[in-house]
């Protein structure tokens, strides 16, 4: 209980890509190839569809979400304080793992099947660093929960109300909610990982600490 005790304030998920200015970056297409430059179009930053970026000799690709497979966006330096300044909650702003998250160099987006006709999508993986057992994926259709506000910035509350999860080995993301993550919390950590429950400490599942549960998985389950 002692590790778990020391990381009850260490973690949060990467903030949502802020599409401000002219963002350089590249994209590794389904084959392999990396395309690099600088991009023009992101027609959807939740759910990205269609992109078109320049690259170094000035010529311009168009792609769709089933030729990519990876997108990296480099973080400027007026998105990332635009990003700092949209963070959840104060509780965020003290973690010292967000702050490490936040100053990485890329907005990562992959392109993951979810279980819907098994559709492919290209969405934010917000748990980069800590995302060798399973990949959480910014859920597009995903609204954010509420939280006590005071001069506009949150004291409690502000994650998404779901996300999608692919864990490591697996082909198809999984879906998960904050309506049914009592449920689902077993299911996702303690299948592979019976330690995981003494996380809990007799308490129920609480959705807020959700990025936390996905940081100590990888940090500690085999």
């Amino acid at each position: 209980m002692l590790l778990f005790s020391m990381l009850s304030y260490s973690q949060s998920f990467m903030p949502a890509f802020s599409n401000i200015g002219t963002n350089k970056g590249m994209v590794i297409k389904q084959d392999g190839d990396t395309i690099k430059g600088t991009f023009f179009l992101i027609n959807n930053p939740e759910n990205i569809k269609k992109i078109t970026i320049k690259d170094e000799d000035g010529v311009k690709h168009k792609f769709e979400a089933k030729q990519i497979k990876k997108v990296l966006i480099k973080i400027n330096d007026l998105a990332f304080l635009d990003a700092l300044g949209s963070t959840t909650s104060i509780k965020d702003l003290s973690q010292t793992d967000f702050i490490k998250v936040t100053k990485s160099d890329y907005y990562i987006y992959e392109s993951a099947v979810t279980p819907k006709k098994g559709k492919i999508k290209v969405m934010q993986l917000v748990n980069f660093g800590f995302d060798s057992k399973m990949k959480v994926y910014r859920n597009p259709t995903s609204g954010e929960t509420g939280g006590i506000k005071l001069g506009g910035i949150k004291l409690t509350g502000g994650i998404e109300k779901s996300y999608y999860i692919l864990r490591h080995g697996e082909e198809v993301a999984i879906e998960v909610k904050k309506g049914d993550y009592k449920k689902k919390f077993y299911k996702i950590f303690t299948v592979d990982c019976p330690k995981m429950k003494d996380v809990l400490d007799g308490k129920k599942p609480d959705w807020d600490d959700f990025p936390l549960h996905v940081f100590i998985h990888n940090q500690t389950c085999e």
